[in-house]
Parts: C-alpha cells; sequence; structure tokens
C-alpha cells in the first residue's frame, strides 16, 4: 500500500496563502523565490539589482514580479533561461494578457515588469557604445510592451447585478411597518442585546427622563429596562431616536449615499434659513 500523507485542513491551507500572499508583497530579498523556485535562482538575481535601486513603489514592484515569475514563467512552463528568455527567437505568448488582470493593476504591473526587462537587458546584455551610452546587444528585445491606460474599457455602471426590486420592497415593509415609530418593532430590536442578555446596550435607546417622554404620542416610542437592583435604582427610563432607521428607510426609497442622506435634514436647528427667495435668521427655538 501507498502511504499518503494526511492533508491540511481547508482553513489552514487559506491561512498558507494569506501568509504567502503577504510575505511576498513585503519580502524584499525574495526568498520565496529561494524557497518554492530555485531555478529561478539567475531572475531573483537580477530582480535583487533592480529593486535596490528603487526608493519608492516596493509593494508594487514586488507584486508585479510576483506574477511575472509564478503565474508567467512558471505556470506557462516558459524558457527560464534569461538569455534563452529574452532572445528574440524565443516566442513567448503576451505578458499582459496571459498573466495579468484587465484592470488599471493589469497594466501597472504590465508596466513594471517591462521596466524591470529593460534593466536587465540594458545591465546585463549591452555593450558600451559612442559616447559610453549601453547599447543592446543584437539578438536581443524586450518581449513586454509597454501599455497605456486609455485601452482599458470604460464601465458607466456598475458590473454588479442589481438587486431585484422585490427584495427592496420587501425591506421598506419590514422596516416601516406602520405610519408610526411605535410600529417599527423590528427596528426597535435590531441593534444591540436584547434586555436581561449580556452584550453590548442598544445605541438607538437613550436614558432620558420622565418628562422627556411624551405618552400620548405614537411617535414616541419609550421603555423601562431593568437594570440589578444596587446599579441606577435597578431600572432606568429609555426613549428610542429613529434618526438611523429613518436614513435608511430614505435609502431605500431614493438613490442616495449615506453622506447625503445626513445633510437631508429639517434644517431647524440651523441659523439661518432660506425663504420667500431670502435668507432670513432662524426664529426656532433650538435654532
Amino acid at each position: 500500500m501507498y502511504k499518503t500523507s494526511p492533508t491540511k485542513p481547508k482553513g489552514r491551507r487559506k491561512a498558507a496563502r494569506t501568509e504567502r500572499s503577504m510575505r511576498r508583497d513585503s519580502d524584499a530579498t525574495l526568498t520565496w523565490v529561494v524557497e518554492f523556485y530555485p531555478e529561478l535562482a539567475a531572475w531573483r538575481g537580477f530582480a535583487l539589482e533592480w529593486l535596490g535601486g528603487e526608493t519608492h513603489g516596493l509593494h508594487q514592484r514586488l507584486q508585479a514580479l510576483s506574477t511575472f515569475f509564478e503565474r508567467y514563467l512558471i505556470l506557462q512552463s516558459l524558457p527560464l533561461d534569461p538569455s534563452v528568455f529574452l532572445a528574440q527567437t524565443t516566442q513567448v505568448p503576451e505578458f499582459h494578457r496571459t498573466a495579468c488582470p484587465d484592470s488599471p493593476w493589469g497594466i501597472s504591473a504590465n508596466n513594471l515588469i517591462h521596466a524591470f526587462l529593460q534593466f536587465v537587458l540594458l545591465r546585463h546584455f549591452s555593450q558600451i557604445g559612442k559616447n559610453d551610452n549601453a547599447v543592446l546587444m543584437q539578438g536581443y528585445h524586450n518581449p513586454v510592451r509597454r501599455m497605456s491606460k486609455a485601452g482599458l474599457p470604460k464601465r458607466g455602471e456598475s458590473v454588479y447585478s442589481p438587486l431585484p426590486y422585490g427584495y427592496i420592497d420587501q425591506l421598506r415593509q419590514m422596516l416601516a411597518a406602520g405610519p408610526h415609530f411605535r410600529d417599527w418593532q423590528w427596528a426597535h430590536g435590531a441593534l444591540g442585546s436584547k434586555i436581561g442578555h449580556m452584550g453590548a446596550s442598544a445605541p438607538d435607546w437613550l436614558d432620558v427622563t420622565e418628562d422627556e417622554i411624551d405618552r400620548d404620542d405614537p411617535d414616541c416610542v419609550w421603555r423601562i429596562r431593568k437594570l440589578s437592583r444596587n446599579y441606577r435604582g435597578g431600572q432606568v427610563l429609555q426613549m428610542w431616536s429613529p434618526v438611523r432607521w429613518v436614513a435608511l428607510l430614505v435609502k431605500l426609497i431614493l438613490p442616495l449615499r449615506t453622506s447625503q442622506v445626513r445633510v437631508l435634514d429639517s434644517g431647524e436647528a440651523d441659523t439661518w434659513r432660506y425663504a420667500a427667495g431670502r435668507w432670513e435668521r432662524n426664529s426656532s427655538e433650538i435654532a
């Protein structure tokens, strides 16, 4: 019988991939290449030379190198000898189309690898010509062309599928179950722990005094919360604030962002108000 090694649990494999990805993005010495792909030793040496002369954008350069080494050279089974890979007689697939995402980052990664290969060509596959300028040796070229972001497709709307309208209508009915705030039973207990249970207190329930509530107002939602006997007399009077849930209801009715909803207040506390075509002082008691 053949002995099989136990496989790692799924969670451990995911954690290992995450750890490896994080290490590659911050490993300026490319030790992961030595560990996983020792056959890329020559390319690693060139990459260390290239990285040594850079002072910014190190994270992006390391990401681009990881894509070039693993998703391009290794997965596409391309020649690993730099002199063979960079030879004009060697046919290789297009780097961006093969290994990069169709996004602005894909263009950036492509151009970073173009710069890296250009560095390798000028440093190791060039000769000193007239005026002490480096001249590329005959028979070599850069197989990765520099690209422009102008060719990327422009999306005029979200690429995600819209939420069916039936769900939005159902959410509105669940939230605003009646014409008054007392009818919004689901929202009253949506946040925070229930009374008598451990956990964070509900952020929409505020401690008030008896004179601050109106027991006859259907829009005034209040409760008496029981506490321990030795704490604040054993109970506290609280009023429910509907601000958060009214804002959510507005977002379910209108296509607005939260920041836009937050400025759509009644203006009762504003110093100035606009009326009859001109600005005038707000006479409200809370202004």
